[in-house]
């Protein structure tokens, strides 16, 4: 990930089925307030009105991007835009129809991350076959896999308070771009 890249995070669905042993799915969705609970296309495409193409769109944040159904026309929008695209994705809800759809619309899709994740419901075979698949049809710009082991959870642990001093540090890069949220809601860092 380029760490100089100025991008917005986008959250496409409150609830994500993968269950992620270090993603806070129960805080998040306990304290979502909002009535929205999937990103429509046509929400996307006034948002985009307000975020300049120099900024690229990062789909990851508190669910898999693959699970709302208005997904790839999303990408297929932003691309025609300009914007660069960067996705993580564990290609829980990715299918072959989605794939032959992006590679219709000839979209090159910049950084993907392939995140193999600790969860009840991951499937090497599955993830495998289309990881294959998204590489055979997408071809990214760059790409990598990313075996969450460590992992640095969110909802609070990104953060840290130097003692004595009330100064809040990030150990985060992504402290520098702001997360959008389903219904609109604007945050800074994850």
């Amino acid at each position: 990930m380029n760490c100089e890249l100025r991008y917005v995070e986008i959250n496409l669905k409150v609830g994500c089925k993968n269950a992620c042993k270090y993603c806070p799915q129960d805080v998040y969705l306990k304290n979502y307030a909002g009535s929205t609970k999937e990103m429509r296309l046509d929400d996307f495409k006034r948002m985009l009105v307000n975020i300049p193409t120099t900024y690229a769109l990062q789909f990851a944040g508190k669910s898999e991007p693959f699970l709302n159904n208005d997904f790839p026309d999303m990408i297929i929008y932003a691309k025609s835009l300009g914007y660069k695209v960067i996705l993580f994705t564990t290609f829980v809800g990715f299918t072959e129809e989605i794939a032959n759809k992006l590679c219709e619309a000839n979209v090159q899709i910049d950084e993907a991350h392939y995140h193999i994740f600790n969860g009840p419901s991951f499937d090497a075979k599955e993830f495998a076959k289309k990881k294959s698949l998204f590489l055979r049809k997408i071809n990214p710009v760059w790409s990598s896999t990313l075996i969450v082991s460590n992992p640095v959870g969110l909802a609070g642990n990104l953060f840290s308070i130097e003692p004595n001093s009330g100064t809040m540090k990030s150990i985060c890069y992504r402290a520098y771009n702001n997360s959008i949220d389903v219904d609109g809601s604007i945050y800074f860092c994850c």
